[in-house]
């Protein structure tokens, strides 16, 4: 199930003996412990019934804890975080039975759940884990704009999904430095609606979104916004090697995009080679229709000229970045 699956379940109170929260979306995964919790233990028992386990734990500590008659409630909460048994290949494999017996019949007064970034898919456990996973992958644009405007409107507030868009490409998009800029804007605003300069008033902007506004300057062969842009990222100690990497990176994930598609390429199929969230591809999607196949790799090989000449010394680093953005823009 993914993750929107198992938040209505818990609200229709539907539990399961055992979970595998898999994914990269810490913040969301950490919620929905926090929500787990919340409805199986009483905040008076918490120490007593709540058991949070690290990566070392062995299979008779795990198991141990699940089979622990809950103190004055009807559940125990077992949290194991990073387990060997998920993570490690080559991992410790001692006693992994005894684990496994456990989860064909695990006990009714215990909810297990194993948290696991990436776990290894070759492992006993996970394949044991399969019908109790929760996916936490990365937000979509669309779930993460639903969630901007489900927390404003619980302080009152409102936004239009276009300017949610804005603030998911402006900022960091992760969940949790979210919640940062989005106190900030309610601090800022007060009531009523956000607008789009309440968003560049109040909000940090990322340094990923200074490096897109600079390509796409270049890309609309606006040389001389790309240089301004490029001035004030100096100005506040941006190192030129970091920018010269970010333009390199920007390029080498744009042809890659170009190639992909070319190729018939699904979406989803793009996000995981890439390793990319959706609203970055989307972005590259805009910018990609711009510029042909030819005129991004002709932009990857300046690129690579420029960090050449720039790791061997032949140009100072902030005369070769404005030779390679004048040479970008005249493609």
């Amino acid at each position: 199930m993914n993750h929107n699956e198992f938040f209505k379940a818990l609200r229709d109170g539907q539990l399961l003996p055992v979970y595998l929260f898999a994914g990269e979306e810490e913040y969301v995964k950490d919620s929905a412990l926090q929500q787990l919790e919340e409805a199986v233990i009483d905040p008076a028992l918490r120490e007593v019934n709540r058991s949070l386990l690290d990566a070392s734990a062995t299979a008779e500590e795990i198991c141990s804890q699940c089979e622990t008659i809950p103190f004055m409630g009807e559940k125990r909460l077992v949290i194991v975080q990073n387990s060997t048994f998920l993570t490690k290949s080559e991992g410790k494999s001692e006693n992994e039975e005894r684990l496994l017996a456990y989860l064909e019949s695990p006990a009714d007064f215990t909810i297990l759940v194993f948290c696991c970034t990436a776990p290894d898919k070759r492992r006993k456990l996970f394949k044991a884990l399969q019908k109790y996973s929760v996916d936490f992958s990365p937000l979509s644009s669309a779930e993460l704009i639903r969630w901007i405007e489900k927390t404003l409107k619980v302080r009152g507030l409102s936004i239009e999904k276009n300017d949610a868009l804005f603030l998911t490409e402006y900022t960091d998009p992760r969940p949790e430095a979210l919640c940062t800029e989005l106190e900030k804007l309610s601090c800022y605003v007060k009531e009523g609606q956000v607008k789009r300069d309440d968003i560049l008033a109040a909000v940090t902007p990322s340094k990923e979104y200074n490096m897109f506004k600079m390509t796409d300057a270049i890309i609309e062969r606006d040389a001389s916004r790309a240089l301004t842009l490029l001035s004030g990222m100096l100005m506040q100690k941006e190192e030129p090697i970091y920018i010269l990497g970010a333009i390199s990176r920007q390029y080498r994930q744009l042809l890659r995009v170009k190639l992909l598609q070319q190729e018939k390429a699904q979406r989803q199929e793009i996000l995981t080679t890439l390793g990319i969230r959706d609203f970055v591809f989307t972005r590259l999607q805009r910018t990609c229709e711009k510029r042909s196949e030819k005129e991004l790799k002709q932009a990857v090989d300046l690129c690579y000229e420029a960090d050449a000449g720039l790791k061997t010394g032949r140009q100072l680093p902030c005369v070769a970045l404005h030779r390679l953005i004048l040479k970008l823009c005249t493609l």
